[in-house]
């Protein structure tokens, strides 16, 4: 059969865990992420980033609160918790926030008992508002083992690996899901993910917020090439002002300098002017990242209380400080005080020939990003052009994410129907070209069963979509045997 990975488990694991490895785990915590209507007064907002949790959410993760105590924050029921920059929507401010009710989905009233600092935009868990996962004890997710629709996470003990207890693990499988996966024909495996691991995984399952590795190793790849390039060129540029510089190496030569000395002063000269540059890309950084962030919709942050970034910084400095420097401080270093005092320098053939060598490098890099840079631009502009087989012009897709309406979709089409700058409506239980229900049917003439992405959908379907048949006809409502027909 097919194997899927998937982050997903029932709310039966974390307490079944947490009993069965007392001196394995310490802590538990399972986290829902999901979607909710919020209504406070007469205002309503879908919000997309909320998490249902367990009470020592705050306790177990390191997120801080400026309101509230981590340990109690969610202990009752009907209590919420919302990041300042929510707070400042529904409310104006954080402190206006505290003790004030908003109710969920229209039937479950909370109370907001305190206020989380936005979440950074390098974790994967992303959130607007954190609710008792208490108020969903009854759902099927959390009371039987195979329905499966929740994160969750284990604290191990400081003496406890992840393959030791991994090895433990099917033992656990057995004892709560041993007969069930014998019913239903399952196998199934848990395996550890460490925390650190999460941001980088290649889940498609779950909906945590992820990075690429393969863009950062790019992005790296092209800074380095960049930064290669400015080394070549200030090597090239020292060696042509070589001149310059003749008559002060002559000078310390005679005054007793060596050429260790020398060489030390010229490659400390390189990582001083490369630290100031990296003092004023980081100034520049600080100016155009809000900017930056505006105009591209991106959250990009630097964590200036790391000490991995000053530690990343620090080792550009000294390597493209000695990279930049050595072959100047070879060449410069070399030179006879007779020679260099009497300006009589010449720069010989291996010194011409690594010369050409690095202008052949450096202008070879240049070529290879233009190139790039042309081959991405027309990528994405055929990606952006690319005629799909539908029309997206003067249509726009309307996500249906509450209750209410998915239960009357019938009605809201009619009151869509009813506006006179809307000329028709469809209703589809997907996006087109991105999710669809895959289901199996039993084809006429074929004994094996075919798999199909499906997208179910009204009568308007194939018209509002200027999707052309080349074989048969269009649905028609006035035809009831179309309701159980499809098009392929």
């Amino acid at each position: 059969g097919k194997q899927s990975d998937v982050a997903y488990l029932s709310g039966l694991y974390g307490p079944a865990l947490l009993n069965d490895f007392k001196g394995e785990i310490k802590q538990a915590t399972r986290i829902n992420q999901t979607d909710n209507l919020i209504t406070i007064g007469s205002n309503s907002f879908h919000e997309k980033k909320v998490l249902d949790t367990d009470p020592d959410f705050f306790s177990f993760f390191s997120f801080p609160l400026v309101t509230g105590n981590k340990a109690t924050v969610l202990q009752n029921p009907g209590s919420v918790v919302l990041t300042e920059t929510t707070a400042k929507k529904y409310f104006g401010s954080s402190s206006n926030a505290m003790g004030k009710v908003i109710t969920i989905d229209k039937v479950l009233p909370l109370k907001v008992t305190g206020i989380a600092k936005d979440a950074p935009s390098d974790s994967h868990l992303d959130f607007n508002l954190v609710v008792p996962l208490e108020n969903y004890k009854n759902r099927g997710w959390m009371t039987g083992w195979i329905n499966n629709g929740i994160y969750t996470y284990v604290l191990l003990s400081p003496t406890v690996t992840k393959a030791q207890l991994e090895k433990q693990l099917p033992h656990f499988i057995n004892k709560y899901m041993g007969p069930l996966l014998k019913e239903t024909g399952f196998h199934f495996e848990l395996t550890l993910t460490p925390f650190k691991d999460i941001y980088f995984e290649n889940a498609s399952f779950d909906g945590v917020k992820h990075g690429d590795k393969a863009v950062v190793y790019v992005f790296l790849s092209i800074a380095g090439l960049i930064l290669l390039i400015a080394c070549i060129n200030f090597m090239n540029l020292s060696t042509v002002r070589a001149a310059e510089r003749s008559k002060e190496v002559g000078m310390r030569k005679v005054m007793g300098a060596l050429r260790n000395n020398l060489i030390g002063q010229f490659m400390g000269e390189s990582v001083l002017l490369t630290a100031i540059s990296c003092l004023l890309a980081v100034l520049l950084l600080l100016l155009t990242l809000p900017w930056y962030n505006q105009l591209l919709g991106y959250s990009l942050t630097v964590s200036w209380t790391s000490w991995p970034v000053y530690a990343f910084l620090f080792a550009v400095i000294l390597v493209v400080g000695m990279l930049a420097g050595s072959y100047p401080a070879l060449f410069l270093s070399a030179f006879s005080p007779v020679q260099a005092l009497k300006g009589k320098l010449r720069l010989g053939k291996s010194g011409s020939l690594l010369r050409q060598v690095l202008v052949i490098v450096q202008f070879s890099i240049s070529v290879f990003l233009i190139v790039g840079v042309i081959v991405i631009t027309k990528q994405m502009s055929y990606v952006k052009n690319k005629q799909l087989g539908y029309s997206k012009e003067q249509t726009v897709i309307v996500p249906i994410n509450n209750d209410d309406i998915a239960n009357h979709s019938g009605l809201f089409k009619r009151d869509l129907e009813n506006n006179s700058s809307i000329k028709s409506v469809s209703v589809l239980s997907g996006v087109p070209g991105e999710y669809f229900d895959n289901h199996t049917f039993e084809v006429e003439g074929h004994s094996e069963k075919m798999n199909a992405r499906t997208e179910f959908a009204d009568f308007e379907f194939v018209k509002i979509l200027g999707l052309k048949i080349i074989a048969g006809r269009d649905f028609s409502a006035q035809l009831p045997t179309d309701s159980t027909d499809a098009v392929l």
